[in-house]
């Protein structure tokens, strides 16, 4: 190609290049469709509003501390974070193709013909050389932008999923921790209650032998202190098992005993400000990375169907060639040269190709849809959670006072010899379920206040959206 050609062809490709032709490009996706407020209001309280310290603010002074050793050394955590790095390298390296690739070689070569020619040897011929190229393709329709552009959204895709990973650690440690101090109560209670039972035995065996009772009544304290001891059983293997899932998400040895709580404090907890539906785009880390995935899915579409567009590359080369390694550098050669290439000829692998794309894209549409609307319902399920929490804990403190005169009432009856002793062990059990069921409404509204916290995206407020847990 003459000099003058090859200008004009170069300048022509570069304005094509700097033009963008982003009418090629797809528009982006639309806004989805959400409902204007939440079915469950939530209701600030006065006495206890939201705090940005939302993790200092649930009645245990130890857990914020936890949580950043956590977040240390949890390995699902550390797995997010490298797949972070590694979307982000993987970006890097695709924005490389808006530079000119070069390749260096050097060669060197012996070559002597294996037959003599009229009975006497050939001579020996030597050969080096050197070659230097720079090549640059002419991105004239935008199809390494839009894959440029794609794996930049797939890098801040993997960023936000390690931020959610961190919402999710968080989360699991606080509500095992909690478990762990559910399950240290909940033991404690039953040792009393076995011992209880045992003196209720023990009482029923002397009014039996002074005759003041039947033998009912041993056999149903006796069903009672089994029935205990089988519980004391369940909740120590319930106990052992939830230890060794606080220590993995700790990241330490399951065999290692992480600090426990003794017991699990009924505390104020701090009331959301659940804002609007809308606000979850911004708040929720998993919504926006799937939101992120979707506009990659484009914009990847978009590269693949413009790849099958007519590519104009330039290269440059630069070489040298001599019979010795003495002269290495001698007789340079120069050359400069334009390809055209035309994909668009395969039209079965085109069409293939780019409705594959599509497909992906497509995915791509509906997992962000589903994965918007499930966070949607954790949101409502936990708002509305927390209104039923707060009505069942009033209820559950009246129940566990009635069945606590139920029991006082039962037993002066018996000991006035008006009925067995079956009423009065009901009556202690019932008492036994009412403390067990207000200790898990304890637990149940700190889970809660937790899944609610993490359905708002880790904020409380209406704050920096991407502020970090």
């Amino acid at each position: 190609m003459k000099p003058f050609c090859l200008y004009h062809v170069t300048l022509i490709g570069l304005m094509l290049t700097l033009s963008g032709c982003s009418a090629l490009r797809s528009a982006p996706p639309p806004k989805p469709n959400l409902p204007a407020h939440w079915l469950s209001h939530s209701q600030p309280s006065a006495a206890f509003r939201a705090t940005d310290d939302f993790w200092a603010s649930l009645g245990d002074p130890a857990l914020p501390e936890i949580l950043k050793q956590a977040l240390r050394q949890n390995d699902d955590l550390k797995l997010s974070a490298l797949r972070m790095k590694l979307a982000q390298l993987q970006a890097n390296l695709t924005g490389l193709t808006r530079w000119p690739s070069t390749a260096v070689s050097f060669n060197a070569g012996v070559s002597r013909p294996m037959t003599d020619i009229n009975g006497v040897s050939p001579w020996m011929s030597r050969s080096a050389g050197m070659n230097v190229s720079l090549s640059y393709p002419l991105d004239i329709w935008g199809a390494d932008l839009a894959q440029r552009d794609a794996a930049n959204l797939d890098a801040q895709a993997s960023e936000s999923d390690w931020l959610s990973a961190r919402l999710a650690v968080c989360a699991s440690v606080a509500i095992a921790r909690w478990q762990l101090g559910y399950l240290n109560r909940l033991l404690a209670n039953t040792r009393a209650d076995l011992e209880d039972a045992r003196n209720t035995l023990q009482r029923a065996q002397i009014r039996y032998r002074s005759g003041a009772t039947a033998h009912a009544d041993v056999t149903f304290a006796q069903r009672s202190v089994a029935d205990l001891q089988v519980a004391l059983s369940v909740n120590q293997q319930r106990l052992f098992e939830t230890r060794r899932t606080f220590s993995i998400l700790m990241g330490d040895l399951p065999q290692r005993q992480q600090p426990e709580l003794d017991s699990l404090l009924d505390t104020p907890l701090p009331t959301p400000d659940a804002g609007l539906p809308a606000d979850l785009l911004a708040r929720r880390a998993d919504v926006h990375a799937a939101e992120l995935r979707l506009r990659s899915s484009l914009a990847n579409s978009d590269a693949t169907a413009l790849s099958f567009y007519p590519s104009l590359t330039l290269t440059a080369g630069y070489g040298t060639a001599s019979p010795t390694l003495k002269h290495y550098l001698a007789n340079p050669i120069g050359s400069l040269a334009a390809t055209l290439a035309l994909p668009f000829i395969q039209f079965n692998t085109a069409r293939i190709t780019r409705q594959s794309a599509h497909v992906i894209y497509e995915t791509e549409a509906v997992n962000f849809r589903k994965t918007l609307m499930q966070a949607l319902k954790e949101t409502e399920d936990a708002l509305s959670a927390r209104q039923r929490l707060i009505e069942q804990a009033q209820y559950l403190r009246e129940a566990l006072a009635l069945a606590q005169e139920a029991e006082r009432l039962t037993l002066t009856r018996w000991q006035q010899g008006s009925t067995d002793i079956q009423p009065w062990i009901d009556a202690q059990r019932a008492r036994r379920q009412a403390s067990i069921n207000l200790l898990q409404n304890v637990l149940d509204s700190k889970i809660n206040a937790v899944q609610l916290y993490a359905a708002l995206g880790g904020r409380y407020t209406q704050r920096d959206p991407h502020k970090e847990v």
